[in-house]
């Protein structure tokens, strides 16, 4: 199989603007329009995997002079309109930020929130957070002409009288891009009839698969303080066999480091989180389906979230392949 990538930039912009007067006094009720509207620009793999959005032309959400308390939201539907199933992705792009009359920054305060609601009655949460803090996101596998709706929540919360006069004036905006790959059909093989019979054998009693020895492979990023390492195996792993993750990072030994210690980890296999670990040593061991196919790699990603002695605590996120034996 072929795997070719897609880059559709949607462009989901949000734009945002604080009111200039903290009193909850609204001085534009006008909605504010990002000057990128979202556009679905996109590459065909040997035309045969295309994808759409249900807002081309139009920004997803904007506001103009929101006030503590409020909150904006839009929708946005994603559909493969191609003839490959492929596998989505969401990433940020196009921050950008005007401060406040007090250098106040909307990125830090605005809350984010991401659904998936193509099922009305069980909405599936993608992201929940502060909206500087987003990270890219695995939306999984879309089938031919599947589509997916997605809705964006911007809020700004109350933090009391005033808290938020440094916010005032402020604006900030925020792209987000969708990206998918797909693989291109291989051309059957017409099978050749032996010409020698072979003479047949005793079956061989099948064994279970096992977890694959051999030295591990360890992929490390860097975080102010620290290092974070995430361990899987060297060797593939076969349909049916388990493998183990683990988690772990080395202090930076020097005069004012804030990292104090990684505080829990959460173990993702493609876009599903299996295992949510508090206690270190963090680890996670998944047994890969039956179904997997041969020659592909599932992608393995470790959140970590960090304690620091002041400041709000960071998280960093690690992804690795692990190989399935052909």
């Amino acid at each position: 199989m072929t795997r070719r990538l897609l880059a559709s930039p949607v462009l989901a912009i949000l734009a945002l603007v604080a009111c200039a007067a903290v009193a909850l006094a609204v001085t534009d009720g006008s909605v504010l329009r990002s000057k990128r509207a979202a556009t679905a620009h996109t590459a065909a793999a040997s035309g045969v995997f295309a994808q759409t959005n249900s807002r081309d032309g139009a920004a997803i959400l904007g506001a103009g002079a929101m006030r503590p308390g409020d909150a904006v939201t839009g929708d946005v539907t994603i559909t493969n309109s191609g003839d490959l199933a492929g596998a989505f992705h969401l990433r940020r792009t196009d921050l950008g930020e005007q401060p406040g009359a007090s250098g106040g920054l909307l990125s830090e305060r605005l809350l984010l929130q991401i659904l998936d609601v193509t099922d009305p009655g069980a909405p599936a949460t993608l992201f929940a957070g502060g909206l500087g803090a987003f990270t890219d996101r695995d939306l999984g596998t879309f089938q031919s002409r599947q589509g997916r709706t997605y809705r964006f929540t911007a809020t700004f919360p109350n933090g009391g009288p005033g808290a938020d006069n440094a916010f005032a004036g402020a604006s900030t905006t925020m792209g987000f891009v969708w990206t998918a790959s797909a693989d291109e059909p291989v051309t059957p093989v017409t099978p050749v009839t032996p010409v020698t019979p072979v003479t047949p054998v005793t079956p061989v009693t099948p064994v279970s698969p096992v977890t694959p020895s051999g030295r591990a492979r360890v992929v490390k990023v860097s975080v102010p303080g620290a290092t974070v390492s995430l361990s899987i195996p060297g060797a593939c792993v076969p349909r049916g066999g388990s493998f183990n993750a683990k988690l772990s990072w080395k202090k930076q030994k020097r005069k004012g480091n804030v990292f104090v210690k990684v505080r829990r980890t959460d173990f993702f296999v493609g876009s599903r989180r299996v295992k949510l670990d508090k206690r270190a040593p963090f680890t996670m061991r998944f047994k890969v389906p039956l179904k997997a196919a041969s020659g592909s790699t599932l992608t393995v990603r470790a959140r970590a979230f960090i304690k620091v002695r002041k400041g709000k605590s960071p998280t960093k996120s690690i992804r690795a392949g692990v190989k399935v034996c052909r």
